[in-house]
């Protein structure tokens, strides 16, 4: 049995079997992920998932992707940042979040390996991403960024530890990581079990919850700053409407409170994290 890509335990159990993979839970830290995870090629499950047909899929979600998205995230850079300077998004999608950082006076760089998205966001936003998959390499020695971001791109990483280290090479003094990931404990996640999107979707290597963000960023190196979860309005939505049996009828302040309660007691949708280097 391979070890837990978290907690390195050698104890697992099968959590489910899908029709292409099977997912297993550490019994040690409960860290859900895929059985051989550590033989996945992320480069071809890129090139089958992130294709014309996903890509040309944004425009239908673009409006969101702004408003529940990228405009949250770019928040975020003003909360914890006093000035702007370089950022590097890793896993920049069809670019949203980018751009807008880019807007508000960010110099940005950004990675993202589907060749299909990188000609839609020079297309739609002007901007010149480098079609690779993430390797610190890439980089020169003496570059470094002020900001470094990757928003629901660590569940794609099968080696989170290496990354998460290799990121940590890359920023420059004071400089900080700002992420999001599903979260294994999600409202989604417990009215679906098994069923649950987050968890069929083959590209989706490894499932969190807090626990597993807090024992990664320690082992990377980071010091966590701001540890969250968020519920979004439209997901939460998107939740009742598939179940209306099991929560019939509810006001408008009757969603707002129990939106709020999820994200108050880790079960939102994402877990965000925004860390900084850890000095001993």
């Amino acid at each position: 049995m391979q070890p837990c890509p978290l907690c390195q335990a050698n104890e697992s159990i099968i959590f489910h079997t899908y029709e292409k993979f099977t997912l297993v839970m550490c019994e040690s830290c409960q860290l859900i992920y895929q059985l051989q995870v550590d033989k996945v090629v992320p480069e071809q499950l890129i090139k089958d998932i992130y294709d014309r047909t996903w890509v040309a899929m944004r425009d239908i979600y673009a409006t969101n992707t702004f408003k529940e998205h990228a405009s949250f995230s770019v928040l975020l850079l003003d909360m914890f940042f006093n000035k702007k300077g370089k950022l590097l998004e890793v896993g920049s999608g069809t670019g949203e979040f980018l751009w807008l950082a880019r807007e508000t006076g960010w110099q940005v760089q950004g990675l993202e390996p589907s060749a299909d998205a990188c000609e839609y966001a020079k297309e739609r936003y002007g901007l010149e991403l480098r079609n690779e998959i993430w390797d610190s390499s890439l980089f020169e020695k003496e570059e470094k960024f002020d900001a470094i971001v990757f928003w629901h791109v660590l569940e794609h990483i099968p080696s989170p530890i290496s990354f998460m280290k290799q990121v940590h090479s890359l920023l420059a003094p004071g400089g900080r990581v700002l992420f999001s990931v599903p979260n294994q404990h999600s409202l989604t996640n417990v009215l679906q079990g098994a069923s649950s999107p987050l968890f069929i979707e083959e590209d989706h290597l490894i499932h969190y919850a807090k626990k597993h963000i807090e024992q990664l960023t320690a082992l990377g190196g980071f010091e966590i700053i701001s540890l969250f979860s968020r519920e979004e309005p439209t997901r939460l939505e998107y939740d009742l409407r598939i179940h209306p049996v099991a929560i019939p009828g509810m006001s408008e302040k009757d969603k707002t409170r129990m939106m709020v309660g999820l994200q108050s007691n880790w079960h939102g949708h994402e877990i965000f994290c925004v860390a900084g280097v850890h000095h001993e």
